[in-house]
């Protein structure tokens, strides 16, 4: 497994400057609570691969850690790992699951935390 980075040119990522509080927010995005919250609109399952189409850009890359959440399809919800990026919309990863498919009214995706 690839070693979880974060820059700080991603999307959505937390800026540390001079303010103060800065580098707490940086810190509690990193290692907490996460960042970048995207809405899905649908996920699908084809083959044990997961394909996710947000609401907005994603901006994620092949290899990044996203935290799933709120999708009634319970292997598709939890911390994967970016297979493909299909588009500034749509991303995959690997979900052993049956063939299904899902418009779910409230998930979304974010960074995961590193869970300190």
């Amino acid at each position: 497994m690839l070693p979880i980075v974060f820059m700080s040119t991603e999307q959505g990522a937390p800026t540390l400057n001079n303010a103060a509080g800065s580098l707490i927010s940086v810190l509690d995005a990193c290692l907490v609570t996460g960042f970048n919250t995207v809405g899905i609109t649908s996920v699908s399952i084809s083959g044990n691969v997961a394909t996710v189409v947000t609401a907005a850009n994603h901006g994620l890359a092949v290899g990044n850690r996203v935290t799933v959440a709120g999708v009634s399809i319970t292997a598709a919800n939890g911390d994967k790992t970016v297979a493909t990026v299909v588009s500034p919309t749509s991303y995959t990863y690997p979900c052993v699951n049956p063939d299904a498919t899902e418009n779910p009214l409230s998930a979304s995706c974010k960074r995961t935390p590193l869970g300190w």
